[in-house]
This record gives C-alpha cells, structure tokens and sequence, in this order.
C-alpha cells in the first residue's frame, strides 16, 4: 500500500521567489520569439509555418498527455515509488488550458492548409466521399474540443485535489483521485487516440494506420518521462529532495523510460 509522506520542509520547497529574474524573463522572451517567428512565417511561407506549429504543438501536446497518463497510472495502481515526482507530473499536466489556447492558430488560420479533406471535392475522392461522416468540420471540430476539454479538466483536477490535500490531508482525497483514474484511463485513451487520428494521420486521408494510436501512445510515454528524469535530476543537482530522492528512483524511471 501507498503511504503519504510528510510535508517538505518549507526550506525545501521550491519557490518562484528564490529564482530572481528568470521566471518572468524567460516567459516573456518566449513568447516575443514565438510572436516574432508566427509573423514571420505567416508573411513569407503560411504552409511552412502552419506544419511547423503542429508540429510544434504536437510535442507539446505529447508531453502534457503523457504527464496526466502517469499521473492517472499512480493513481490507479496505487503507487508509492512515484509519490515524490507527482506534482511535476500534475504540473505538467496542468498546463493543457495552455494548448487550448494554442490549437486556436489551427482551428482558425491553419486547417486548410493542413488538412486537405476539408477542400476537396468529393467528386474527385470517392475514399474521402465515404469517410465524409467522420472527416467532416463539424464534427472535426466537436471532438477536437472535447478531446482539449477532457485533458484540460482532468489535469487541473488531479492538480488542484492534490495541492488541497496537502492543506488538509483528507485521506478521502486519495480515494476519490483513485477511484476517478479507473474511469479517466479508458477515456483517456480514446480521447488520445483520435486526436492522433485527427490531427496527424488525417494530414493525408488516404493513409490509415491501426497501430497509430499505439505509437502516439509510446511516445507520449517516453517523451514526459524523459523530461520528468530531467526536472527530478535538475533539482536534485540544485540542492532539493535531499534524502529523499535515490538511486532507485533513478533506476525505474529509466526501466520506464526504457
């Protein structure tokens, strides 16, 4: 069975404060680089830009997904080994209101540049013809919001549960989190899967893969545990999780990751 530690010492949280400059700084750059390169691309080469953003936004997306998996899987097996890197997991997870906003460029400035279904004449494409009840824009765009929707509430919801039992340590908390997984999981699957069919393997309508919801599913996996080894690694060289981060931790994120 899983137990909850005790609460981190107050010198051993990290706070934004300790940080000086750089939580605004680098923020704000960020986001001056990501203007300047949009208009940049929208002016001189809109296709390139518009492949590149999602590209860029399936990263992203991959990363965040596969955080709230590993966050829904600790939940549900009850996992004790996992407690100590669980709020990076949510934090990561939290930020899918983020992609949200960002998948608005797509909907809006990109889908006919990217998925060509949507200006075909179907005339022309007797295969596009017949999976018209599915690639439709109505329709296209209802599941890319429920799948935004879904991700975005459940990854604030583990976050903001969590951070609550940290306040008053209802044990009651973590059987509503476990008990809530055994329902996300499946859905998160689904959700998971015909994003990627959606927004990836319909680039070409002609092409189909029954293992691409499986190999989007790797991915993200592998991806939010790479960068989960790289914050828990990253703070632990800063001076925090002092006793309380081991080799072992080391060792089965790599076995996961592996």
């Amino acid at each position: 069975m899983s137990h909850h530690p005790t609460p981190l010492p107050v010198a051993e949280k990290l706070r934004l404060e300790s940080l000086g400059v750089l939580p605004v700084l680098f923020p704000t750059v960020g986001i001056l680089g990501l203007l300047s390169a949009f208009i940049w691309g929208l002016a001189t080469n809109p296709m390139q830009l518009a492949f590149s953003y999602l590209f860029a936004f399936s990263v992203g997306f991959t990363i965040c997904a596969g955080a709230l998996f590993w966050t829904l899987l600790h939940h549900a097996l009850d996992a004790d080994w996992s407690v100590l890197m669980r709020r990076i997991l949510e934090s990561i997870a939290s930020c899918f209101p983020v992609l949200l906003v960002l998948f608005i460029p797509i909907a809006f400035l990109f889908s006919k540049e990217l998925w060509h279904w949507m200006t075909t004449d179907l005339s022309l494409d007797p295969l596009l013809a017949w999976k018209k009840p599915f690639l439709n824009e109505p329709f296209f765009y209802i599941r890319c919001t429920f799948y935004l929707l879904f991700f975005s509430i459940a990854g604030l919801l583990y976050r903001n549960l969590s951070m609550r039992q940290d306040l008053d340590g209802d044990p009651r908390i973590t059987l509503r989190l476990r008990h809530t997984a055994y329902g996300f999981i499946p859905l998160f699957v689904l959700c998971l899967t015909f994003a990627g069919f959606d927004w990836l393997m319909s680039l070409d309508h002609h092409w189909y893969s029954t293992m691409w919801g499986v190999y989007l599913f790797a991915g993200c996996a592998q991806s939010s545990m790479a960068v989960l080894i790289l914050i828990t690694n990253g703070l632990v060289r800063t001076g925090h999780l002092k006793g309380l981060f081991t080799v072992e931790h080391n060792h089965i994120m790599g076995m996961l990751l592996f």
